[in-house]
């Protein structure tokens, strides 16, 4: 596919923002707009999955499959994501992005997993949650493997980015807290869910004379300007560490995908 031709729309920031004289409050959301093109190189198609369970190309065509996934996910995330800003529509982007820290984290426990260099045996056994796992318990379940705790990989993003602050010395807005990527994807995750967070959205108590009052559509529009600031870090990191992720794993597996001669996405 032509990289060309693939969805991608540019976020539209808030006259407010543009206008700030401080050129890298605008600046910082380039990788956002060019997330495609950051990640474009690791995302393959036409991966053969037809392998033995010992055939050393299983595993690593499993890699490649889901590694490709996530990534492919996460363009439309990105993109659903976007959308929600342009429209101003503060209710509904905050699911999108909540699933697209979840790449990050499912990534960074990818990379974890081969920095191990455990045996083959092993990393097919380790590799199953991201392979077949799937959440839930009832009835209309599909498969019996169990997906990985969200928490869990979230806390190997948060591992990865204290290691990228180490190693390169700079300040990657880790340097306030260890768990960088958990302390925001909570706060992204109660917007996207009846709770209090998500009920202020949309009204606000008005304490003195004891009532809830419904805001009105133009005052949760407004809200954009303020929350952007206040996520931009985020914005920031997520492209700059999924990149920075897959380029790890590309290293590691690079001879192992030579070997499969599968088709990049992007021509």
């Amino acid at each position: 596919m032509n990289i060309i031709n693939f969805p991608n729309p540019k976020i539209n920031l808030p006259k407010e923002i543009r206008d700030l004289t401080d050129e890298r409050n605008v600046s910082c959301f380039k990788n956002l707009d060019n997330y495609v093109k950051l990640i474009a190189r690791y995302i393959y198609t036409d991966i053969n999955l037809d392998y033995r369970p010992t055939d050393q190309n299983f595993i690593h065509a499993w890699i490649q499959k889901i590694v490709s996934a996530n990534l492919l996910r996460s363009l439309y995330l990105r993109n659903a994501f976007v959308d929600a800003f342009n429209n101003r529509n503060m209710v509904g982007l905050f699911l999108p992005l909540k699933a697209w820290l979840e790449i990050v984290g499912s990534l960074a426990s990818i990379l974890d997993l081969l920095e191990k260099k455990l045996s083959q045996k092993e990393l097919v056994e380790e590799f199953k949650p991201y392979a077949l796992g799937n959440k839930g318990k009832g009835t209309l379940r599909v498969g019996t493997v169990d997906a990985k705790n969200v928490a869990t990989m979230i806390e190997k993003a948060d591992k990865y980015m204290n290691k990228m602050y180490k190693e390169t010395g700079k300040d990657l807005a880790s340097a306030k807290s260890n768990a960088f990527f958990t302390d925001f994807y909570d706060v992204v995750s109660n917007p996207s869910h009846p709770s209090i967070d998500a009920h202020d959205i949309v009204g606000e108590i008005i304490e003195e004379k004891s009532i809830w009052k419904g805001k009105e559509p133009a005052e949760v529009k407004d809200m954009i300007v303020t929350d952007l600031l206040y996520y931009q870090p985020i914005l920031v990191m997520t492209p700059v560490c999924i990149q920075n992720i897959c380029q790890k794993i590309l290293v590691l597996e690079k001879d192992h995908f030579a070997k499969l001669k599968s088709n990049k996405f992007f021509d």
